[in-house]
């Protein structure tokens, strides 16, 4: 296992990481992601209901965090494969607002649209 997602995993709870929603599981991917790029600490919170705490984790080393991903990634696979049509449909209804929001400031831009 990776010295980062062990490290990680402890913060939010041994067993958490299973448990955790996709879309958690996604934002977590997509920080690691951006650490790796830039090289900068991994800060992961977390929010309980009544605090919230933050932690930062050093890399120990850009492949330590890549193994990290490919375990998460396997996860969120797992997830989405189990997900049900009703949350797949949901999911896609985002990414589509997504697009459509990303197209807005080139309609902005060119007032022929």
């Amino acid at each position: 296992m990776s010295e980062i997602l062990t490290k990680i995993s402890s913060f939010f709870g041994g067993d958490a990481m299973p448990k955790a929603s996709f879309s958690d599981l996604a934002f977590l991917v997509s920080t690691i992601g951006r650490s790796l790029v830039s090289g900068e600490p991994i800060e992961v919170s977390s929010f309980d209901g009544f605090m919230n705490r933050r932690k930062t984790f050093e890399q120990s080393s850009r492949l330590d965090t890549i193994v990290c991903l490919g375990r998460l990634s396997a996860l969120l696979e797992t997830k989405l494969q189990d997900m049900p049509a009703k949350e797949l449909e949901a999911l896609d209804r985002m990414r589509q607002m997504v697009l459509q929001a990303s197209e807005l400031p080139k309609r902005l831009d060119n007032r022929d649209l």
